[in-house]
Protein backbone atom coordinates (compact mmCIF):
# COMPACT_ATOMS: atom_id res chain seq x y z
CA UNK A 1 0.00 0.00 0.00
CA UNK A 2 0.77 3.42 -0.72
CA UNK A 3 0.80 5.81 1.53
CA UNK A 4 1.28 10.09 0.28
CA UNK A 5 1.88 12.31 3.13
CA UNK A 6 0.88 16.02 2.84
CA UNK A 7 3.40 19.00 2.93
CA UNK A 8 3.16 20.30 6.27
CA UNK A 9 3.86 24.74 6.76
CA UNK A 10 6.21 23.89 9.90
CA UNK A 11 8.80 26.47 11.88
CA UNK A 12 11.36 23.97 12.03
CA UNK A 13 13.52 24.87 15.53
CA UNK A 14 17.05 23.59 16.68
CA UNK A 15 15.01 21.52 19.36
CA UNK A 16 13.61 19.70 16.90
CA UNK A 17 17.10 18.20 15.85
CA UNK A 18 18.24 17.83 20.11
CA UNK A 19 14.95 15.79 20.20
CA UNK A 20 15.36 13.56 17.27
CA UNK A 21 19.30 12.89 18.26
CA UNK A 22 17.82 11.74 21.83
CA UNK A 23 15.60 9.71 20.18
CA UNK A 24 17.84 7.98 17.85
CA UNK A 25 20.62 7.81 20.12
CA UNK A 26 21.97 4.18 19.97
CA UNK A 27 19.61 2.85 17.44
CA UNK A 28 20.37 1.08 14.36
CA UNK A 29 19.29 3.90 12.45
CA UNK A 30 21.21 6.85 14.20
CA UNK A 31 23.87 6.87 12.04
CA UNK A 32 21.80 7.23 8.71
CA UNK A 33 19.28 9.30 10.26
CA UNK A 34 22.49 11.98 11.48
CA UNK A 35 23.77 11.90 8.03
CA UNK A 36 20.03 13.19 7.03
CA UNK A 37 20.26 15.78 9.59
CA UNK A 38 23.67 17.05 8.78
CA UNK A 39 22.75 17.45 4.73
CA UNK A 40 19.23 19.00 5.88
CA UNK A 41 21.11 22.05 6.95
CA UNK A 42 21.97 25.02 5.49
CA UNK A 43 25.92 25.80 5.04
CA UNK A 44 26.85 28.46 7.57
CA UNK A 45 27.62 31.96 6.40
CA UNK A 46 29.50 35.27 7.34
CA UNK A 47 27.79 38.48 7.68
CA UNK A 48 27.41 41.75 8.94
CA UNK A 49 24.33 41.30 11.01
CA UNK A 50 23.91 38.99 14.36
CA UNK A 51 22.37 36.35 12.71
CA UNK A 52 22.29 33.38 15.44
CA UNK A 53 23.77 29.99 15.31
CA UNK A 54 20.76 27.69 14.22
CA UNK A 55 22.56 24.52 15.11
CA UNK A 56 23.61 25.90 18.83
CA UNK A 57 20.44 27.88 19.19
CA UNK A 58 22.00 31.38 20.20
CA UNK A 59 20.26 34.10 18.67
CA UNK A 60 23.42 35.93 19.11
CA UNK A 61 27.04 34.35 17.70
CA UNK A 62 30.21 35.32 16.38
CA UNK A 63 33.56 33.66 16.08
CA UNK A 64 36.33 33.82 18.49
CA UNK A 65 38.74 30.67 18.21
CA UNK A 66 42.04 30.12 18.86
CA UNK A 67 44.32 28.92 17.49
CA UNK A 68 42.69 28.61 13.81
CA UNK A 69 42.89 32.16 13.55
CA UNK A 70 40.43 32.25 10.56
CA UNK A 71 40.43 35.36 8.87
CA UNK A 72 36.46 36.34 10.49
CA UNK A 73 38.09 35.93 13.81
CA UNK A 74 40.65 38.35 13.10
CA UNK A 75 37.75 41.20 12.34
CA UNK A 76 36.53 39.93 15.78
CA UNK A 77 39.49 40.73 17.82
CA UNK A 78 40.17 43.86 15.82
CA UNK A 79 36.48 45.24 17.11
CA UNK A 80 37.20 44.11 20.72
CA UNK A 81 40.54 45.33 20.75
CA UNK A 82 38.81 48.67 19.37
CA UNK A 83 36.35 48.36 21.75
CA UNK A 84 38.80 48.20 24.48
CA UNK A 85 40.40 51.01 23.15
CA UNK A 86 37.50 53.62 23.22
CA UNK A 87 35.28 52.54 26.15
CA UNK A 88 33.65 55.80 26.24
CA UNK A 89 32.23 54.92 22.34
CA UNK A 90 28.68 53.85 22.32
CA UNK A 91 28.26 51.15 20.28
CA UNK A 92 25.75 50.22 17.48
CA UNK A 93 22.72 48.31 18.97
CA UNK A 94 23.48 45.14 17.16
CA UNK A 95 20.33 43.55 19.18
CA UNK A 96 18.14 43.79 15.88
CA UNK A 97 20.08 45.16 12.93
CA UNK A 98 23.79 47.22 12.49
CA UNK A 99 22.68 50.00 10.33
CA UNK A 100 23.32 49.38 6.79
CA UNK A 101 24.20 52.68 5.49
CA UNK A 102 28.17 52.24 3.85
CA UNK A 103 28.89 55.54 5.93
CA UNK A 104 28.20 53.72 9.61
CA UNK A 105 31.06 52.40 11.52
CA UNK A 106 31.31 49.45 13.69
CA UNK A 107 34.42 50.03 15.69
CA UNK A 108 36.92 50.40 13.23
CA UNK A 109 35.19 49.24 9.97
CA UNK A 110 32.46 50.58 8.17
CA UNK A 111 29.37 48.54 7.57
CA UNK A 112 29.80 48.20 3.58
CA UNK A 113 33.72 46.95 4.70
CA UNK A 114 31.96 44.33 6.99
CA UNK A 115 29.78 43.27 4.17
CA UNK A 116 32.34 43.01 1.63
CA UNK A 117 34.63 41.04 4.04
CA UNK A 118 31.29 38.70 4.99
CA UNK A 119 30.86 38.23 1.25
CA UNK A 120 34.71 37.16 0.44
CA UNK A 121 35.47 35.08 3.76
CA UNK A 122 32.23 33.11 3.13
CA UNK A 123 33.44 32.53 -0.44
CA UNK A 124 36.96 31.86 0.62
CA UNK A 125 35.77 28.92 2.87
CA UNK A 126 33.82 27.50 0.24
CA UNK A 127 37.01 27.17 -2.16
CA UNK A 128 38.68 25.76 0.76
CA UNK A 129 35.86 22.82 1.35
CA UNK A 130 35.76 22.10 -2.05
CA UNK A 131 39.79 21.40 -2.39
CA UNK A 132 39.29 19.58 0.67
CA UNK A 133 36.96 17.41 -0.20
CA UNK A 134 38.94 17.18 -3.50
CA UNK A 135 41.96 16.34 -1.64
CA UNK A 136 40.38 13.45 0.50
CA UNK A 137 38.71 11.84 -2.87
CA UNK A 138 42.22 11.53 -4.10
CA UNK A 139 44.16 10.13 -0.81
CA UNK A 140 41.10 8.18 -0.52
CA UNK A 141 41.56 6.59 -3.93
CA UNK A 142 45.15 6.12 -3.68
CA UNK A 143 44.54 4.18 -0.25
CA UNK A 144 41.68 1.92 -1.51
CA UNK A 145 43.77 0.98 -4.98
CA UNK A 146 45.67 -0.85 -2.52
CA UNK A 147 42.73 -2.84 -0.94
CA UNK A 148 40.74 -3.90 -4.47
CA UNK A 149 39.24 -7.25 -4.35
CA UNK A 150 38.52 -6.82 -0.25
CA UNK A 151 35.15 -6.84 0.71
CA UNK A 152 33.07 -5.10 3.39
CA UNK A 153 30.35 -4.02 5.30
CA UNK A 154 28.93 -0.42 3.83
CA UNK A 155 25.78 1.56 4.81
CA UNK A 156 24.00 3.07 1.75
CA UNK A 157 23.85 6.70 2.40
CA UNK A 158 22.66 8.09 -0.72
CA UNK A 159 20.26 5.82 -3.75
CA UNK A 160 20.41 7.68 -7.62
CA UNK A 161 19.14 6.75 -10.67
CA UNK A 162 22.85 5.93 -11.84
CA UNK A 163 23.54 3.30 -8.48
CA UNK A 164 23.91 3.67 -4.72
CA UNK A 165 26.70 5.52 -2.81
CA UNK A 166 28.01 3.54 0.02
CA UNK A 167 30.03 4.35 3.65
CA UNK A 168 32.37 1.96 4.53
CA UNK A 169 31.47 1.04 8.12
CA UNK A 170 35.08 -0.47 9.07
CA UNK A 171 36.89 2.36 7.77
CA UNK A 172 35.91 5.84 6.93
CA UNK A 173 35.59 5.56 3.03
CA UNK A 174 32.65 6.48 0.89
CA UNK A 175 32.45 5.03 -2.41
CA UNK A 176 29.51 4.14 -5.13
CA UNK A 177 27.65 1.04 -6.58
CA UNK A 178 26.92 1.36 -10.16
CA UNK A 179 23.64 0.54 -11.62
CA UNK A 180 25.65 -1.47 -14.10
CA UNK A 181 27.37 -3.76 -11.44
CA UNK A 182 24.09 -4.32 -9.92
CA UNK A 183 23.01 -5.93 -13.32
CA UNK A 184 25.94 -8.01 -13.63
CA UNK A 185 25.17 -9.76 -10.14
CA UNK A 186 21.93 -9.87 -10.52
CA UNK A 187 21.34 -10.92 -14.38
CA UNK A 188 17.87 -9.21 -14.24
CA UNK A 189 16.46 -5.69 -15.50
CA UNK A 190 17.82 -2.94 -12.77
CA UNK A 191 16.00 0.95 -12.54
CA UNK A 192 15.88 3.20 -10.02
CA UNK A 193 12.17 3.52 -8.53
CA UNK A 194 11.76 7.29 -7.66
CA UNK A 195 8.13 6.47 -5.69
CA UNK A 196 10.51 5.53 -2.65
CA UNK A 197 14.12 5.97 -4.27
CA UNK A 198 14.94 2.83 -4.25
CA UNK A 199 17.06 0.89 -6.67
CA UNK A 200 15.29 -2.43 -8.05
CA UNK A 201 16.03 -5.52 -9.36
CA UNK A 202 14.25 -8.09 -10.91
CA UNK A 203 10.84 -7.22 -11.47
CA UNK A 204 10.97 -6.52 -14.82
CA UNK A 205 8.48 -3.76 -14.76
CA UNK A 206 11.24 -0.88 -15.28
CA UNK A 207 10.51 2.77 -13.85
CA UNK A 208 7.12 2.26 -14.12
CA UNK A 209 6.10 -0.39 -11.51
CA UNK A 210 3.96 0.84 -8.78
CA UNK A 211 3.56 -2.51 -6.72
CA UNK A 212 4.52 -2.99 -3.18
CA UNK A 213 7.71 -2.92 -1.58
CA UNK A 214 9.84 -5.49 -1.20
CA UNK A 215 13.34 -6.17 0.40
CA UNK A 216 16.62 -7.89 -0.81
CA UNK A 217 15.86 -11.75 -1.41
CA UNK A 218 11.87 -11.51 -1.25
CA UNK A 219 10.13 -14.45 -3.63
CA UNK A 220 7.71 -13.84 -5.85
CA UNK A 221 5.66 -15.12 -8.95
CA UNK A 222 5.33 -14.11 -12.46
CA UNK A 223 2.43 -14.68 -14.65
CA UNK A 224 3.31 -18.43 -15.12
CA UNK A 225 3.19 -18.96 -11.21
CA UNK A 226 7.46 -18.90 -11.55
CA UNK A 227 8.94 -17.49 -8.08
CA UNK A 228 11.60 -15.55 -8.42
CA UNK A 229 13.17 -12.92 -6.79
CA UNK A 230 12.63 -9.37 -6.25
CA UNK A 231 15.97 -7.35 -5.11
CA UNK A 232 15.80 -3.63 -3.30
CA UNK A 233 18.49 -1.50 -2.01
CA UNK A 234 17.31 1.32 -0.57
CA UNK A 235 18.68 4.26 2.21
CA UNK A 236 19.97 2.90 5.25
CA UNK A 237 20.45 -0.50 4.39
CA UNK A 238 23.54 -2.29 5.60
CA UNK A 239 24.96 -4.41 2.87
CA UNK A 240 28.19 -6.29 1.91
CA UNK A 241 30.43 -5.10 -1.08
CA UNK A 242 34.13 -5.64 -2.65
CA UNK A 243 36.05 -3.39 -4.16
CA UNK A 244 36.50 -3.16 -7.64
CA UNK A 245 37.78 -0.42 -9.41
CA UNK A 246 39.09 3.45 -8.82
CA UNK A 247 37.51 5.85 -11.05
CA UNK A 248 40.52 7.83 -12.22
CA UNK A 249 38.56 10.56 -14.05
CA UNK A 250 36.04 11.24 -10.81
CA UNK A 251 38.51 9.47 -8.13
CA UNK A 252 35.60 7.60 -6.94
CA UNK A 253 36.03 4.27 -5.52
CA UNK A 254 33.54 1.68 -7.19
CA UNK A 255 31.87 -0.95 -4.74
CA UNK A 256 29.90 -4.19 -6.28
CA UNK A 257 27.05 -5.49 -4.07
CA UNK A 258 27.57 -9.19 -2.61
CA UNK A 259 24.18 -10.03 -2.03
Amino acid sequence: MSVTVPALDIAIRPEHYQRLAEKIAGKPEERIVSYLMLRSLKQARYAAEPLGHFALAFDQYTHFTSPIRRYPDLIVHRVLKWALDHPEARPANITHEIPKKDDSTFGPYRRGELDAISTETSETERRAETAERELMAWKTAQFMEQHLGEEYDALIISVQKFGFFVELTEIFVEGIVPITRIEELTGEQTFYRDRDHAIVSGSGGGGRRHGPSHEAGHKKKNGRGAARSEHVWKLGNRIRVRAERIDPIRRRVEFSPLS
